[in-house]
């Protein structure tokens, strides 16, 4: 009877953390900083985990998706003058909002949900 209790309890921990799992805090925007050395605006992540960074122009529609190791920098293409918001999560996880929706615009409240590639 014990070891079934246990087991049981066991299990109803896993899960918990199974689905804790699910949804973590976004990175701090103070991981990324902007890189104009290369050809357009580039973003460099400056923290010790890698990262998947989701942009959007202000004002204007577009924006993309860069998977980011530490210390390392990708561009976007895209002269000066551009300005972003900025969706940060560790990777393997997307910025979602919170109808579990992926972010598509400027402006989003959102939380880090694990990538469903990476279940």
């Amino acid at each position: 009877m014990i070891n079934r209790l246990f087991l049981l309890l066991l299990l109803a921990t896993a899960s918990s953390s199974l689905y804790a799992q699910k949804y973590v805090a976004p990175t701090s925007s103070s991981c990324i900083s902007y890189d104009y050395s290369g050809q357009g605006t580039g973003f460099k992540n400056n923290c010790s985990q890698p990262i998947t960074l989701s942009w959007f122009y202000f004002g204007e529609s577009g924006g993309g998706t860069l998977d980011l190791q530490p210390r390392s920098v990708q561009g976007t293409g895209d002269y000066r003058g551009k300005r972003y918001d900025l969706y940060i999560c560790p990777l393997d996880y997307i910025a979602v909002d919170y109808s579990d929706q992926p972010v598509k615009a400027t402006g989003t409240t959102y939380r880090c949900k694990i990538a469903p590639w990476h279940k």
